[in-house]
Order: structure tokens, then sequence, then C-alpha cells
């Protein structure tokens, strides 16, 4: 996504509406909130936390409090301090929203399921378990009084247990929630969507954390079979290097089953997609923080398997394509690495 482009179209929309309404109207306020979440998707959060705050200020003149867009002004700079790794901060501002929706909407709301499921995740980066583990469960009490069982919904909530679960190390109880979310996608989406790659990837790092690693392998493979359709399906870079990335974590699965052969297999398979994805990167088609990562993770599996030096014939032209930025990795080899986020 162009975020400069998208940002310079809604400073033209808030140019424009500025001049014919002044500060204090609904549209002006819409045009704020909109820069905000252009700033958050870059990545820029202080900025999105600026004009999400400018965006309040106006609901807040406008409107009593206990309002609709108050309640999704504080939910969103809520969201964009968590983003920002301010969680106290995310929390009180997410704890505003709720109560508002609650008082709005009373408990059986989606909003209001949507305020426990981000107050939960909060917690989750917080590490306090437990208490994130509340919060998903009052957000799936609510799904399933409101939907059906199968729904996208009643999924991430599913899905976010999983979560809580595997970072708690219960692992059986993270299975279990990961395959129920598994289920509902599989039925909603069918085989060829990001969320089924996503929860087949989460059922893989479960798997390899409980040292089970042909499962481990299986559903890697299955997220990656899903991320390569996807690619061929959309010509979405993003699955590209999504595909890249499983062949690296399945080459690290090998190394530990002491099968050389097939993690060097796997190991240049990512190393070819990386280096291939370079003049994407040059173009302007692709993120570089995006293909950055992805060279880390290339860059670390090639030293454990003890092959960042000598390389296997395979893909020697890979890694000389890659060696500029393996040089500049090296000063900052910080062990950088993982399996990635559970989505």
């Amino acid at each position: 996504m162009d975020f400069d482009q998208a940002i310079e179209y809604h400073n033209k929309a808030l140019k424009i509406r500025l001049d014919l309404f002044g500060e204090k109207h609904p549209d002006v306020a819409r045009s704020y909130h909109n820069l905000g979440f252009a700033y958050r998707d870059k990545g820029d959060f202080d900025q999105a936390i600026g004009y999400y705050t400018k965006a309040l200020k106006i609901w807040l003149d406008l409107f009593s409090e206990i309002h609709p867009y108050v309640a999704t002004s504080y939910n969103n700079l809520g969201l964009a301090y968590r983003d920002k790794g301010d969680l106290d901060q995310a929390i009180e501002y997410l704890n505003k929203a709720l109560k508002i929706r609650l008082d709005l909407f009373g408990e059986k709301h989606p909003d209001v399921a949507g305020g426990y499921n981000n107050l939960g995740t909060v917690y989750r980066q917080k590490k306090d378990f437990d208490q994130a583990i509340a919060y998903y469960d009052k957000a799936l009490k609510i799904q399933l009084n409101l939907f059906c069982e199968i729904h996208p919904d009643v999924a991430r909530s599913y899905n976010n247990l999983g979560n809580a679960y595997h970072d708690k190390v219960d692992l059986d109880q993270a299975i279990d929630y990961y395959n129920r979310a598994l289920k509902i996608r599989l039925e909603v989406f069918g085989e060829i969507h990001p969320y089924v790659a996503t929860s087949y990837h989460n059922l893989g790092g479960a798997y390899h954390d409980k040292g089970d690693l042909d499962h481990a392998i299986l559903y890697y493979r299955k997220s990656l079979n899903v991320y390569d359709k996807l690619f061929e399906e959309t010509n979405d870079l993003i699955y590209y290097m999504e595909v890249a990335g499983r062949h690296l974590i399945i080459a690290d699965l090998f190394r530990e089953k002491r099968k050389r052969k097939e993690a060097v297999i796997n190991l240049c398979k990512g190393a070819h997609r990386i280096a291939e994805s370079l003049h994407f990167v040059n173009a302007g088609k692709l993120a570089p923080e995006l293909h950055l990562r992805q060279v880390e993770n290339l860059f670390h599996t090639a030293k454990r398997l003890k092959v960042i030096k000598n390389p296997p014939d395979e893909c020697k032209e890979s890694f000389k394509k890659l060696e500029g930025l393996f040089n500049r990795l090296k000063p900052l080899d910080s062990g950088l690495e993982g399996k990635g986020e559970k989505e």
C-alpha cells in the first residue's frame, strides 16, 4: 500500500473541509480520523495519536462523552498506543471506549466483544496471560450469544485464546483452540485464505514448541501451500515473502530432526525467493522492511546450518545477490529470529 499517497489525498480532503466548514465539523473529524489510520498503518504512531486526538477533541465538542464516535476515537487511541508499546496508556483508552460502549449498547454487542478482545491482546502483550484469557473468554461468550458457532469473529476469539494459552505454555489447550479456529475458518472461507494459512502456521508453532516436529512440519507445509496458492491467485508479494519465510522455518525443523538434505533444500528455496524479490524492493513494489525481515531470518537459519560462509551449490547465486545485506547484518548479529506472528 502507498501510505504516503493515501496521506496526501486525506490531507487534500482535510484542507477542503476546513475551508468549507471550519474546525468543529464532523467531516473534519473524519479527515483527522482517516489521517490517524493512514499514519498508524505506516507505523508512525506518534502522528497517528496526534490526529486521533484532534478527531476526539472535535467529537467531544460536538457531542456528549457517551457517544459512539467518542468511543471509536478512544478505541483508536488505545490501539495506537498499543502499537507504540505504551501498554498502560493503551489500557486506559481501551477501557474508556469499553465503558462508553457498555453504557450505549449493553453487554451483548459486537463492539463490546471487540473491546474485550482488544484489552485481551494488550494484557497478552503485558504477559498477563490469565487476564488476557479472561477478556478473550468474555468476548467469545458475547459472540456465541450473538452469532452461530460458524462465524469469523468466533474463530478470531478461539485463535486469540489459542495464542494466550500458547504464550502460557499450555500447549494442548492452545492446540485445541487453534483447531477450533481452523475448523470455522475452513467452513467460512475455504482452504485458500490468509486466515487459514495463519491457523496452520499457529498449529505448526504449537506442535514445534511441544517437540512434535513431524506435526510441526506438516502444518507449516500446509501454511506454505496456502500462501503459495494465494500468491498465484493475487500476485501479492506479501504472500511471496510468506512462502519464503515458511521454507526457512521448515529448514530449521529439518535441522532439528538432523535431516540436513531436506533442511538445505528448504533453505535454498527460501533463499531463492528472497534473492529474487530484491528487484521488487528496488522497483518500490515491496516494502524494504518486509524484505529485510526475511533476509535476517535467512541469515540466522544459514548460520544455524553452518553454511553462511560456504552456501550450498544450489543457492550460491542467491546468497551472492544478498551478500551486501548479509554484511550489514553481521555486525548486528543479535540472534533475531522467530516463527512469526500468531494473528
